[in-house]
C-alpha cells in the first residue's frame, strides 16, 4: 500500500480506536449494550450542558482518555459527579466509572468491527500494511517535517492496533448486532437539555 493511500486509513484506526482499552472484566452482554444505547442522548445532552465547566478540567495531553478514571477525573474536579451518577443511575449503571468503563469496552469492540467493515480487511491486514508503508517512509520524497508527522502518526495508530487487537472475540460477536444503532449514538448530535436536579 502507497503512503498516498494509507493516510486515510491511519486516519480512521485512530478516530476508530480512540477510546480503546486495553482488557475488560466481562464480555459483554446484551442488556448492557443496549442500556448503553438508550443512555447515550441523555449523556451527550448532559455533556453539552456542561461543556464549558468540563474543558477546563481536561488535560490537554490526554484528549483520548483510555480509563474510567481518566474519563471521570474531569467530572469529579469539575464538581459535577453527583449529576453523572444520578443521571447514569437511571439507565442502570453503578457509577459514572462503571458507564465510563462500559463505554470503553463497547468502543473497543465497536472500532474492531468497525475497521473490517470500512477498510475490507482485518486489523492484522492493515498492521502488515502499515508496515509496508514504514519502509517507503524514508524514500517518499516528503519533507522532514511531513516524514515526522507520518511517523507520528504510525506510532498513533501502532498503540490503536494493540488495543483493538485485545478485544474479545466475544465482545465483537456481541456488538455486531447493534452497529447500525451505536452509529447513531455515537455521531448523534444531541440537543441541550437541562442538567438533572440535585
Amino acid at each position: 500500500m502507497k503512503l498516498t493511500q494509507i493516510t486515510s486509513a491511519l486516519f480512521l484506526l485512530l478516530s476508530l480506536a480512540a477510546s480503546g482499552i486495553a482488557q475488560a472484566k466481562d464480555k459483554l452482554e446484551e442488556a448492557e449494550i443496549k442500556r448503553w444505547i438508550s443512555a447515550m442522548p441523555a449523556m451527550q445532552a448532559w455533556g453539552a450542558e456542561n461543556r464549558a465547566k468540563l474543558e477546563q478540567h481536561q488535560d490537554p495531553s490526554n484528549v483520548m482518555p483510555n480509563s474510567p478514571e481518566a474519563m471521570v477525573k474531569p467530572i469529579k474536579e469539575a464538581g459535577l459527579y453527583d449529576e453523572a451518577e444520578k443521571l447514569v443511575s437511571k439507565h442502570g449503571f453503578d457509577s459514572p466509572e462503571d458507564f465510563s468503563e462500559t463505554s470503553l469496552q463497547i468502543l473497543s469492540a465497536y472500532a474492531s468491527v468497525k475497521m473490517k467493515e470500512e477498510m475490507g480487511q482485518d486489523v492484522d491486514a492493515m498492521y502488515q500494511q502499515m508496515q509496508d508503508a514504514k519502509k517507503e517512509l524514508e524514500n517518499s520524497g516528503m519533507s522532514d517535517q511531513q516524514k515526522q508527522m507520518m511517523a507520528q502518526q504510525f506510532a498513533m495508530a501502532e498503540q490503536a492496533y494493540d488495543a483493538i487487537k485485545a478485544v474479545p472475540e466475544a465482545d465483537r460477536k456481541a456488538i455486531q448486532p447493534f452497529m447500525a444503532e451505536i452509529d447513531a449514538a455515537t455521531q448523534a448530535k444531541a440537543a441541550p437539555q437541562a442538567a438533572p436536579k440535585k
